[in-house]
């Protein structure tokens, strides 16, 4: 057994044992498994799959089912905003140009990573060339 799976068979004792604040039963029902089965992982007696995870999440709303599995990661979870129509077109061409900026730097990290196939690198090219000529009439329509 791996050291992840243990840590997170602990955290399914936890969560679902020790605190209390989850009724099995019920948790079973929610997320459409048998309760034996959830005992189960949380006992250790059986893998409790990834896909689960968002099960838990789902039938529990507890963050701490996601914030287990990317704690060890560069990432953090943040709420996801709802669309706003409330944002005036300036903030909506930054928030483009922010997105743009963070989209470039992944690719230059797996270009020099090696990671991007010449096939890959075709339909980047692409997908580039398309956007640089949306760009361009647009410019033009505003001047």
């Amino acid at each position: 057994m791996g050291m992840k799976y243990t840590r997170w068979q602990m955290f399914l004792y936890e969560k679902l044992i020790l605190s209390k604040d989850y009724n099995i039963e019920e948790l079973s029902r929610r997320m459409g498994i048998p309760a034996s089965t959830l005992y189960n992982y949380v006992e250790g007696q059986s893998t409790c799959p990834p896909e689960l995870i968002q099960l838990f999440y789902n039938a529990t709303k507890d963050p701490d089912f996601l914030s287990f599995i990317i704690n060890d990661t560069d990432y953090i979870l943040v709420l996801r905003k709802a669309a706003s129509s409330k944002k005036s077109t300036l903030e909506v061409t930054l928030d483009i140009a922010s997105s743009t900026g963070q989209l470039i730097s992944i690719v230059q990290k797996a270009l020099k990573k090696g990671l991007i196939p010449n096939a890959r690198k075709k339909e980047i090219i692409t997908g580039i060339n398309t956007i640089q000529k949306e760009l361009e009439g647009l410019r033009r329509k505003i001047e």
